[in-house]
Parts: C-alpha cells; sequence; structure tokens
C-alpha cells in the first residue's frame, strides 16, 4: 500500500497507484473517541434512529443523549460523511463513521438530540431551581 503522505483536511488519502485509490480513512483522533461513545451507547444505529425519528427521550437515557451531543461530528465531517454516497468508492471504515452518516440522514439529528436531552433534564432543572 502506497500512502500520500501529505496531510489533507484532517484525512489521509492512499496514493493513486494504489488499488484502493479512493479509499479515504479518517485517522482522526475525534472518530477514534467516537466509537468508544457509539460502544458505550449500547444500542443498534437502528434503535438510535428510530429513537430519534420518533423523539423517544426514553429509548435514549440522559447519559446516552450526552453521549450522542459529544458525538456530532464538526461542519467539516458532516460534509464529508454526507458526500460520501452507499455505491461510492471512497468507503466508511468504522463504526463510528457508519453510525455518524446513518444519524446524518435524520433532519435535524443533533437538534433533536439537544432537544430531548432538554425535556428529559426540564422537570429535575425545575426542582433544583425550586429549592
Amino acid at each position: 500500500m502506497v500512502w500520500d503522505h501529505q496531510l489533507k483536511s484532517s484525512y489521509f488519502k492512499l496514493d493513486s497507484d494504489s488499488k484502493e485509490a479512493n479509499r479515504v480513512l479518517y485517522p482522526k483522533k475525534s472518530f477514534q473517541n467516537k466509537a468508544i461513545l457509539l460502544r458505550a451507547l449500547n444500542l443498534t444505529t437502528e434503535e438510535v434512529c428510530e429513537a430519534l425519528l420518533e423523539g423517544n427521550a426514553d429509548a435514549l437515557r440522559t447519559e446516552l443523549l450526552e453521549s450522542l451531543l459529544k458525538m456530532a461530528p464538526t461542519k467539516e465531517e458532516e460534509q464529508k460523511l454526507k458526500e460520501c454516497e452507499d455505491d461510492s468508492p471512497v468507503k466508511l471504515g468504522s463504526a463510528a463513521e457508519r453510525f455518524l452518516k446513518a444519524v446524518l440522514h435524520i433532519p435535524f439529528a443533533f437538534k433533536r438530540v439537544d432537544a430531548m436531552l432538554y425535556i428529559t433534564n426540564f422537570e429535575s432543572d425545575v426542582e433544583y431551581l425550586k429549592k
């Protein structure tokens, strides 16, 4: 495998002479951290997406919603994931990349997570303020 040694906007690309020339890998530490958080969720991608679409905060506990917010991609990462089509030669290497791509298909996914977290914490916040 021949690697292009230039760092190009936070990802490495294989040299065009390689058999896998179009494969893009994300070695960024943030994707490694997101993979760790994903394992901590202990839910399938389908379960998370369904809960987000339905606004079901009960399916995603407070800790899970907070973890999802931490997984929110940067604008650059989001753009790269959206550009990556399923039949494209560019492959998503990690589970975190595949998970984030699935979540990004949900309109305003991370705004939904933020709203669900607000709803989940609302009663305890009100009780705290009453004291």
